[in-house]
């Protein structure tokens, strides 16, 4: 199957604002506090993360000669608002270094692309985030239902580099007639780690084949 690389990073804060009056003319000074949420992504130019691809079956995890890295690139403003260019991991079988480049930044408890959709949460593990039909194409001759939510709280993963306390953010594939034999659905899931980054995301499958292919985190440096 063709797949989407969605990725992203939480560096979220929101701002509660109290104010209140005393007398006529007399207002107190206005208190703001902050609420800093934890960060997933660690957005900042110097930081990368190095990853070795997996092919993944229900009783085996073969590690890959396939590597791939994670960095952030220069920052742009779009309508007024700051977003970091992220090169994260590419799609399977495509080489070295085959980046999924997109531009996100924090949005008061959300990650979100460029173009507004949501890629993470901190806390909304509740709702589903986009919900469309994707169209048949050379990858798929039928239509699919696409969902996007987040999953698997403090779920516990371990990788090359250690491990570690992950949320997921997941791309859910609702297939169609005709190709369940390996499940009504297949996601893609992209499991992140406070205040360490992307650990372990799915690179994609394929509609006829069991396995999946996956990126472990091997090595990093913030």
């Amino acid at each position: 199957m063709k797949q989407t690389f969605i990725a992203a990073a939480a560096f979220l804060a929101i701002c509660a604002v109290h104010t209140s009056c005393k007398k006529k003319n007399n207002t107190a000074p206005m208190v703001i506090d902050s609420v800093i949420y934890p960060d997933f992504f660690v957005m900042k130019q110097g930081n990368y993360w190095i990853y070795q691809q997996y092919e993944v079956t229900d009783t085996s995890s073969v590690a890959l000669n396939v590597f791939d890295s994670c960095y952030y690139g220069n920052d742009t403003i779009i309508r007024g608002n700051t977003y970091h260019t992220w090169y994260a991991p590419g799609q399977p079988n495509a080489g070295n270094n085959a980046y999924a480049i997109q531009l996100i930044r924090d949005s008061l408890g959300y990650v979100v692309n460029a173009g507004g959709t949501v890629i993470f949460a901190y806390a909304d593990f509740t709702d589903t985030f986009t919900k469309k039909t994707l169209l048949p194409d050379a990858s798929h001759p039928d239509t699919i239902l696409y969902t996007t939510q987040m999953g698997f709280q403090n779920a516990i993963v371990t990788v090359p580099a250690g491990t570690f306390t992950t949320s997921a953010f997941r791309e859910i594939f609702h297939m169609p007639a005709g190709y369940t034999t390996f499940g009504a659905t297949r996601d893609q899931d992209y499991f992140y780690a406070v205040n360490i980054g992307l650990i372990k995301s799915t690179a994609g499958f394929y509609n006829n084949l069991p396995q999946v292919y996956e990126w472990h985190l091997v090595q990093y440096h913030l």
